[in-house]
This record gives structure tokens, sequence and C-alpha cells, in this order.
């Protein structure tokens, strides 16, 4: 029996298992809880749970001997983007605000944070770049309400689940997991 692991990562990402014999995936919001911020005048904000995590992971190992881990590689994005349209009353391209230093580095954070419990727990794993198995499963560009279409309709059984939007990285997690499933041999 195997078990073929996904993880999208980030505060709304996922992690998804899928294990040969078993009816349907199995599907794991990412791990988080809320803390208060000195710093911030108190405000709170949410962080992934690292033991949450590990938790996640071992539950999924008791029940497999064969597991397969790939999680999706932190990738930083640009800090301005441009807007792709010129402005008819200046004549220029304007830019907009992209992802911010601060949360692409908790976000690369949380990436180094899941390889290191996998090490620690003695379980390999594979990376991919989000642009390698997107191109495979969409054959081109895609959103994330794609990804909600086509994991509930490759497993129809979580289907009902896929119609929220605030389950993209379960269907993101889902399709890393499917993806590592058909390409096992092949390097990412």
């Amino acid at each position: 029996m195997t078990t073929y692991i996904g993880i999208d990562v980030g505060l709304d990402g996922a992690i998804a298992a899928i294990c040969d014999g078993e009816l349907g995936p199995l599907l794991f919001p990412m791990p988080t809880f809320t803390v208060e911020s000195r710093r911030s005048g108190g405000k709170k904000h949410r962080v992934m749970d690292a033991a949450g995590v590990m938790d996640t992971i071992e539950t999924l190992r008791l029940h497999q001997r064969d597991i397969h881990v790939l999680i999706e590689t932190a990738q930083l994005r640009p800090a301005m983007i441009a807007s792709g349209h010129v402005c008819p009353r200046c004549g220029k391209e304007h830019m907009f605000a992209g992802q911010g230093l601060a949360s692409q580095a908790e976000f690369i954070g949380q990436f180094r944070e899941i390889r290191g419990i996998l090490r620690g727990l003695g379980i390999p794993f594979d990376e991919v770049h989000p642009a390698t198995w997107k191109k495979d499963v969409f054959h081109g560009r895609s959103e994330k309400m794609d990804a909600r279409i086509l994991a509930g309709q490759l497993y129809p059984s979580v289907a009902p689940k896929m119609a929220l939007k605030k389950n993209d990285g379960l269907a993101e997690a889902l399709l890393i997991a499917d993806y590592l499933k058909r390409h096992r041999t092949a390097p990412f």
C-alpha cells in the first residue's frame, strides 16, 4: 500500500493524501493558529502550526508503509507588478502592489519548516515548482477556480468541498498528490 501526499504551502494551503486501497482522498487544511503580536499593537494574525503539520503527517504515515511526499516549492514574487494597461491621463503603465517582502519571507519560512518536519520524521520528499505541475495538469495557465473544478472532477467524493472558494488550497494539494501519483518515478 502506498500513500501519495501533496502539500500546498501557505496559511491557506493544505495537505492531501491519496492512499492506495482507500475510497477517496484525505484532505487536511493547513494547521494554523492565531497569535497576538506585541510589535503591531496587539494585532492578531495566523501562523502555521508546525506541531499540527507533524501530527497530520504522522497520522498518514501510521496507515501506510510506503509514503511519497511532494511539496510545492516556494517562489518569490515581485513586490510591484505591472498592470498591463496604459493610463489615459498620464500615458504611463501603472504598477500595483504584489506580495510584500514580509509575507514572502513568512511563506518561505513555512516551506522550510515543513521540509524540516519531514526530515525530522525521516520521510523522504521531493519538491515541485508550481509551473511544472500546473503545466502538466492544466496544459497551460490556470486559476485557483480551475484547480477546484478539476479536483472535483477527478475525485467526485470531494466535489462538494471543492465548490467553496476557501478550499483552493485543498484542491491544489490534491492535484499535487495526484501529479505525484502519476509521475512517481520522474525527477521533479
